[in-house]
């Protein structure tokens, strides 16, 4: 039995087409949507559990960012359901307004001007 060994294509360069700022709030809006799944609304629970399930799962050993690709669309869901909920509870929708534009500024600003740079881009 031979076993071989290839390089990834990219390598971490697909660290700069993930923002960073929206994993920690996906992990925490995963959280969120679980508990008031879980109190309230149960047709989003499959949501936060398969993006926690995904997430354990790769979790143990090494792992690259594509390993974590797969659980992007339920960690989405998960954020929008809780920016939703937020927004549609508050009375005043000005300040969720400007948390919202802050943080898509704060998006569009990595996309455009952080870059990798080349040593670990290879």
């Amino acid at each position: 039995l031979i076993i071989t060994t290839s390089n990834p294509e990219r390598g971490l360069s697909l660290v700069d087409t993930y923002n960073p700022l929206t994993w920690p709030l996906s992990f925490s809006a995963s959280i969120l949507t679980l508990y008031y799944s879980l109190k309230e609304d149960r047709r989003i629970l499959p949501v936060p559990l398969a993006f926690l399930v995904l997430l354990s799962g790769v979790s143990v050993g090494k792992n690259f960012i594509w390993y974590l690709l797969p659980g992007l669309p339920f960690a989405f869901v998960s954020l929008t359901y809780m920016i939703s909920r937020i927004y549609s509870e508050v009375s005043r929708k000005t300040a969720p307004r400007i948390v919202m534009a802050v943080y898509v500024a704060l998006i569009v600003v990595w996309s455009l001007f952080v870059r990798i740079p080349q040593f670990i881009r290879t």
